[in-house]
């Protein structure tokens, strides 16, 4: 084969490659998800965005936007702006609002965000950027997808525990200079790896009723001094 056939050879075998890392040099493509949420005492909303660079080059960014058909709210502004990096990931807390208005019209975000399409808009020196949705996949995305039930979940910690309605009382105490924290269940087990490690029904009437049987064993003289205290 000639040198120019070969030259041509590999000039159109890296023509995609060529293409490809010109296609990423160029424009601004940014996908951003958005989290909702609000708590008792500030109102629902825009709790953060994700905003993730596609393109390899970084994007200075003074202020970030979402709007609907007919309204627009200021998510954050930026000074000095925000520089995301080349395929990177970033975070954005929205502060909490006590509330929304339009005008002197308050709005209830809570009521109507699942109607308002919102898109997310990047304040750049160039032009403004239309972020791109990003669908993440996740529990609850599937949930809706599927018209599946969501499975809440609740946990109650006690000494950094979790624990269950299952656990009637704790035993606290302080083993070799590290706080300890034993759980005895509805059925009298104590988990906390010694024997004796489980005391009768009548024993967990109440607190006192199972400090009384836990000094009856010597508990103290295993693991210390102790209190015992009833789970909520």
């Amino acid at each position: 084969m000639a040198t120019m056939d070969i030259v041509r050879v590999l000039s159109l075998a890296a023509l995609p490659f060529t293409l490809y890392f010109a296609w990423t040099k160029i424009g601004c493509k940014v996908d951003v998800k958005v989290t909702y949420g609000g708590n008792r005492h500030s109102a629902y909303g825009i709790k953060e965005i994700t905003l993730i660079n596609r393109k390899d080059k970084s994007i200075a960014i003074f202020e970030a936007f979402a709007a609907s058909s007919d309204m627009v709210l200021t998510l954050r502004t930026f000074s000095p702006p925000l520089v995301l990096k080349a395929y990177e990931a970033v975070n954005i807390e929205v502060q909490e609002a006590s509330a929304y208005y339009v005008g002197d019209q308050e709005v209830d975000l809570l009521s109507q965000i699942d109607d308002l399409q919102l898109n997310v808009f990047l304040a750049t020196p160039s032009k403004l950027v239309k972020c791109r949705p990003h669908d993440v996949s996740s529990a609850i995305g599937y949930a809706r997808k599927h018209g599946r039930k969501l499975v809440c979940v609740s946990r109650h910690t006690f000494n950094g525990r979790v624990y269950s309605k299952k656990v009637k009382y704790a035993i606290c105490c302080t083993v070799d200079g590290e706080h300890k924290t034993f759980f005895i269940d509805s059925g009298g087990f104590i988990d906390w790896g010694f024997r004796p490690n489980g005391l009768h029904a009548d024993q967990l009437v109440n607190a006192q009723a199972v400090k009384n049987a836990l000094d009856s064993i010597g508990a103290d003289q295993i693991i210390g001094p102790y209190i015992v205290e009833a789970m909520p």
